[in-house]
């Protein structure tokens, strides 16, 4: 890693050696302190402590995308199918079936976030491939706000991360078949997008993999998983210029990020040991890694507001 300040050698450390179908969506809690994370393809929930490293695994029906704490509630939200879900945080029981989207698509949400205001932003994709793989531009990106749910991004493959500028005018949204990064102007008034615009362009850049997943930090820099690039990277949110490069060792398919433990000093990396050829060239997929000294920290994460 290099420039602005960053560590220019963390230390990447396997923490939980979970061996993950898709490990997803971590999200650190701080009062608990536990970092809330998902296997899409077991459709399970978990919890893990950071500070016995035990994890406690919960199942769900179907394949869930996305868990994020609820604000002033002990319940959960998840992305189960095409479902968005209060779910009990001990049994794994759905308390409320908040909406359904996408029709009779056979499509699953995928990742998520919630602005500061508390509102969600969730995206879908396709369940199953088509005859030439992935079916393409079958998902879309919706906010849920005050009960409703509105479309905002038709025709996207594989809906994924999310993250805003430092002063909310700006949100960051990744589609991952195009390689993309897109940015768009955000109304923080009333949650709101417009003018989108090619932000990061993998292709271009040359960078490994497909953008997956990602966080910001607190200097508003974008953080972005590469699945099939087996690294995270750090990129400039007003210049788009690639400030970083941070290796995981063992794995290629690396899904998520976000920042937590002590501080919200720690950088959390998630990945996936599913679609990977041979296990033994990557013995940590599906691991979920931590990086203590990246030279930055984040800011906690927003919860949902029903």
């Amino acid at each position: 890693m290099e420039k602005s300040g960053l560590n220019p050698s963390p230390t990447v450390e396997l923490l939980y050696d979970g061996k993950a179908e898709i490990g997803e969506g971590p999200f650190f809690e701080p009062e608990t302190n536990q970092l809330l994370w998902v296997d899409i393809y077991k459709c399970t929930i978990n919890f893990l402590n950071l500070a016995t490293i035990e994890n406690r695994s919960m199942q769900l029906p179907e394949k869930v995308g996305f868990v994020i704490p609820v604000e002033g509630s002990s319940n959960l939200l998840a992305g189960i199918g095409t479902k968005l879900c209060l779910v009990n945080r001990e049994t794994g029981d759905i308390v409320e079936e908040l909406a359904c989207v996408d029709g009779d698509k056979p499509n699953r949400f995928n990742d998520a976030k919630c602005d500061a205001n508390g509102r969600l932003w969730a995206g879908t994709m396709a369940l199953a491939a088509g005859p030439s793989g992935l079916s393409k531009n079958e998902g879309t990106l919706y906010s849920f706000v005050a009960g409703k749910v509105t479309p905002c991004v038709p025709g996207v493959t594989i809906s994924n991360g999310l993250g805003w500028s430092l002063d909310n005018s700006k949100m960051y949204y990744i589609d991952s078949i195009p390689q993309k990064v897109y940015s768009f102007d955000y109304n923080f008034a009333d949650g709101t997008i417009a003018n989108q615009k090619t932000f990061v362009d993998y292709v271009s850049d040359d960078s490994s993999g497909f953008p997956d997943g990602m966080c910001t930090d607190i200097e508003g820099r974008l953080w972005v998983a590469s699945f099939g690039g087996g690294c995270v990277t750090c990129w400039d949110s007003k210049t788009g210029d690639k400030l970083a490069r941070l290796d995981i060792p063992g794995a290629k398919n690396i899904t998520s990020c976000c920042f937590g433990g002590p501080d919200h000093s720690w950088l959390f990396v998630t990945c996936g040991s599913a679609h990977v050829e041979d296990l033994s060239k990557e013995p940590n997929a599906g691991g979920i890694f931590v990086v203590k000294d990246s030279g930055t920290k984040g800011l906690p994460a927003n919860r949902f507001k029903c």
